[in-house]
């Protein structure tokens, strides 16, 4: 404000000032000389408006995405870190084996030819 009341032109001060963007100084030397300076520093303003409601819009719709992408790592982690290692724990400590996958023992197991029990295997059925 000190340069302009030194006598300096608006858009010389903001330039001496440098905190600025370029864009804007541009702006403001194209506004001095067409003689439109007011309606270009508000077409400035309702751009910045626009621009700060835009970001705004934008990260509001990144938060739920993120915070289902932060959710999903946590459920993962805590499947492998926690739920995982019990289940071994369990396998482990078991007198019996682990049955193999669906897929060989449904060709394999005697109990696929007779009618489904309640012993055999879910899949078997």
């Amino acid at each position: 404000m000190g340069f302009v009341r030194e006598g300096m032109g608006y858009s010389e001060a903001l330039e001496q000032a440098g905190s600025f963007p370029p864009v804007y100084r541009a702006n403001v030397v194209a506004g001095e000389r067409s003689g439109t300076l007011p309606e270009v520093i508000a077409r400035w303003l309702a751009f910045q408006k626009f621009a700060q409601a835009s970001r705004r819009r934008i990260l509001e719709a990144l938060l739920y995405p993120g915070f289902l992408v932060l959710v999903l790592f946590l459920s993962l982690g805590v499947m492998f870190n926690v739920v995982l290692p019990r289940f071994a724990e369990i396998y482990t400590g078991a007198a019996w084996r682990c049955p193999r996958s669906p897929a060989s023992s449904w060709a394999s197991a005697p109990s696929c030819a007779a009618p489904p029990t309640s012993r055999s295997w879910p899949w078997c059925c």
